[in-house]
């Protein structure tokens, strides 16, 4: 908007972001001096992250991976690398469905609360799901 639209930008009395990217922007807008206006960020907001993202996530992570796989998930050996919210939230709707869920978690206090039925060696695993933003986690030989 502000480079497409910069008469109506001039209008905007704020700015709220919610994306990590769009904060990023912002930062970036605000250290060349380009950001006119206030701007509020959403997503490292306590209801954002402990809210938003543990419980959006449980509704559109079954009906996300229903849609592309195709697959019953009934019985299903489940990793998920990463125990954050999103974690929190994809770990209790895959065992709502029945899947058997392993973490993967390098944060020591995010580890620990992962301790219990859901954590366990698994051999036969059937679906990884990366839950966290890791610079190298994304890489198919990591996972495996």
């Amino acid at each position: 908007m502000l480079k497409k639209y910069t008469s109506m930008f001039k209008m905007i009395k704020g700015i709220v972001e919610e994306s990590v990217t769009g904060v990023h922007r912002l930062y970036q807008l605000s250290k060349a001096g380009k950001l006119s206006v206030p701007a509020m960020n959403v997503n490292d907001s306590v209801t954002k992250t402990k809210f938003d993202n543990l419980y959006s996530c449980r509704e559109s992570i079954i009906d996300s991976l229903k849609r592309s796989t195709d697959v019953m998930f009934g019985g299903k050996q489940v990793v998920l690398c990463g125990y954050g919210e999103v974690g929190k939230g994809c770990c209790q709707a895959l065992k709502g469905l029945g899947c058997v869920v392993y973490i993967t978690e390098i944060d020591p206090i995010c580890a620990l609360q992962a301790c219990g039925p859901t954590t366990s060696t698994g051999t036969n695993i059937t679906i990884h799901l990366v839950t966290t933003y890791h610079p190298g986690l994304h890489k198919l030989d990591t996972l495996l």
